[in-house]
């Protein structure tokens, strides 16, 4: 028999399994709209030069060496659900500084914008990277092994759809809007990013609407325990 406090977890639990596939949706349209070929596209707008779109294509490779410090606020905390908002929300206001770059406030800063662009696109990936281990922790926790596979492939296909169709739309519609007024006009792509802004922080929603799991410890050595291991090694 299932009892009535048993019953409030499953109700939780379900809907926590249809929340996090719209969340996949919303926080992929931020990522494919203010990556990739757009991201660049945009910074040579500003000027970037090779080096620059060199260090912008590192980034999200660099930014890993962030999870270290994730686990070890995670094994801190154990608060999931507040590293998630906290570190994912960041990722994502961050671009709001780079959408004013193009403006004329700052046109005398001409030369030192693809810099900022840089530095702020560096930060927001190593937030996304310390959010990614934790969001993943969440998520396993919330996921029973039973369940995942058919939830995965679910989420797989809300992503796979996203990434076929979102990315071209972004491209096409910067592509018109340069058509119709200038070739470096801005205004393309600071619609395109708004527009990816709006959807990250709409994924932030609903993960404040998802249950918050309790993190179970795991047998295992402690990050500092490990962290001292490994400098003697």
């Amino acid at each position: 028999m299932i009892t009535p406090t048993k019953q409030r977890r499953l109700s939780s639990r379900r809907r926590g399994f249809k929340l996090t596939l719209y969340e996949a949706g919303f926080a992929n349209v931020f990522t494919e709209l203010t990556s990739g070929p757009r991201q660049i596209g945009f910074a040579l707008l500003l000027g970037a030069r090779d080096l620059q779109v060199g260090m912008l294509s590192a980034l999200p490779h660099l930014a890993n060496l962030s999870q270290l410090t994730a686990s070890f606020l995670l094994e801190r905390t154990g608060k999931r659900k507040a590293l998630t908002l906290v570190t994912s929300g960041l990722s994502r206001l961050l671009w709001v500084a780079i959408i004013l770059l193009p403006l004329s406030l700052f046109s005398s800063f001409s030369d030192s914008r693809s810099w900022a662009m840089v530095a702020i696109v560096a930060l927001s990936t190593f937030f996304i990277a310390m959010n990614n281990t934790v969001w993943l922790s969440w998520l396993g926790d919330l996921i029973p092994p039973r369940l995942r596979g058919r939830y995965f492939g679910r989420r797989n296909m809300v992503i796979a759809a996203v990434g076929m169709t979102v990315p071209l739309a972004g491209s096409a519609f910067i592509d018109t809007w340069q058509s119709w007024f200038h070739p470096q006009a801005p205004g393309g792509f600071l619609i395109v990013f708004s527009v990816g802004i709006i959807c990250g922080l709409a994924a932030l929603v609903v993960q404040w609407r998802m249950p918050e799991m309790p993190l179970v410890p795991r047998q295992g050595a402690p990050f500092l325990a490990l962290r001292h291991h490994l400098g003697r090694v």
